[in-house]
């Protein structure tokens, strides 16, 4: 298990010396339930519904996700964007209430919106149809944007940034939003709390160069310095549809950033953070069973009570027509394609069951990957491959912070 250890660290005057700041441990321990990109659509076109497969469960996957979260009673779950699909408002007012009947079951619900969910709803709309669920709880929102601040307990205030610039994918912020923040860090700091951020759009570059304009916030560097200068320690995001988790260091003090995967996708994952009295917050990667919520709803259909299964041959479905997409313009021998597509489906399953720690060593040695470097070089599929093979190099299913 990764360790982390982060100093709770003032940096002084923006000029890279620091000065210590250590607050009180946490009186009380805390369990969060966390997941991203649930995509809800009620009524499928033939156009969503080839986003992903699973996406004609989606539905019924946002059911076990609120029944797990019953279950397990977490002080919250927490939903990082992308709620819905089109952004339909039926499509959040059904979202909604769902949502509503985990938080009369004791469980709070907090969102933040996603790209997804102001394409055909506006902003107005989706505080007023989800304003229990965070908005109504705030003590501080800012003006520029939904971006709001609530205290989940006496020791964790939770900073929620709504990313979103007008039918762009990529996220924003104002500066007015940045000043906002500071001043909720500040009296954070203040209330000797500890802050967890969250947005849809990503704070840290967890790919290649050139390709991070739509997932990353534009001013993510700053917004990373400023939780820096204030000790946050862990930032919470999604919209990439992959689960990946990178930090940045500056001086003495770290940021953690965990970004969750697309529910829909297999393995289907959700997030749990323990944080605990002694500075220590543990998350785990945890499979959504379907099939379970499956069998208390006397299900008879086959799909949903095999639903690992099913998910698992749409991903393998998927991971086995990648490398054709990639190699179809290519000239080579049929043993090199060959070779090259099994390489590329092996690499997308590993990636997508969060295996690539395990088998990178063999993949990076394996002739099929020199094929990629030599015929595809400078391509998407090669930079891809080549970043990940490189990079991910933890289980980014099992993380531990101490801050």
């Amino acid at each position: 298990m990764k360790k982390l250890c982060l100093g709770l660290l003032c940096i002084l005057c923006g000029c890279g010396s620091i000065n210590a700041v250590e607050s009180a441990a946490p009186a009380h321990e805390l369990k969060l339930m966390i997941a991203s990109d649930l995509h809800y659509q009620k009524e499928l076109s033939s156009v969503s519904a080839s986003i992903v497969g699973q996406m004609v469960y989606n539905d019924e996957i946002a059911d076990a996700l609120c029944e797990t979260a019953i279950e397990n009673q977490p002080e919250a779950l927490i939903l990082l964007g992308d709620l819905s699909n089109v952004g339909a408002y039926a499509d959040h007012e059904r979202m909604a209430a769902k949502l509503a009947r985990v938080k009369a079951a004791g469980v709070d619900v907090y969102v933040v919106p996603g790209n997804h969910d102001l394409q055909q709803s506006s902003a107005a709309d989706f505080e007023k149809i989800y304003a229990d669920f965070g908005f109504n709880q705030a003590f501080s929102r800012d003006r520029d944007s939904l971006s709001y601040a609530v205290k989940i307990n006496d020791d964790c205030w939770l900073l929620a940034l709504d990313t979103n610039e007008e039918q762009m994918a990529y996220g924003h912020l104002s500066d007015n939003t940045l000043m906002w923040v500071e001043k909720v860090l500040k009296e954070a700091e203040q209330a000797n709390a500890y802050v967890l951020g969250i947005s849809h759009h990503n704070l840290l570059r967890h790919s290649m160069q050139g390709t991070e304009n739509s997932f990353m916030i534009d001013k993510a560097d700053e917004l990373a310095n400023l939780l820096l200068r204030y000790g946050v320690p862990l930032y919470l995001s999604g919209h990439r549809h992959g689960r990946s988790i990178q930090t940045k260091t500056l001086g003495h003090a770290e940021i953690t950033e965990i970004v969750s995967d697309m529910l829909l996708n297999y393995p289907n994952i959700y997030g749990v953070l323990d944080f605990s009295t002694d500075r220590t917050i543990t998350y785990e990667g945890k499979e959504l069973d379907v099939s379970a919520w499956a069998v208390k709803q006397a299900s008879q259909d086959e799909k949903l009570l095999n639903f690992k299964t099913y998910s698992y041959d749409l991903c393998a479905a998927k991971a086995a027509g990648m490398g054709s997409t990639a190699l179809a313009s290519k000239q080579l021998d049929d043993l090199d394609i060959q070779a090259m597509q099994t390489f590329m489906e092996q690499f997308y399953l590993a990636y997508a069951q969060g295996e690539i720690y395990q088998v990178r060593d063999a993949m990076l040695a394996d002739p099929a990957y020199a094929l990629w470097q030599q015929y595809c070089k400078g391509e998407t599929y090669q930079r891809w491959i080549e970043y990940v093979l490189n990079n991910y190099k933890e289980n980014y299913d099992r993380w531990e912070i101490r801050y």
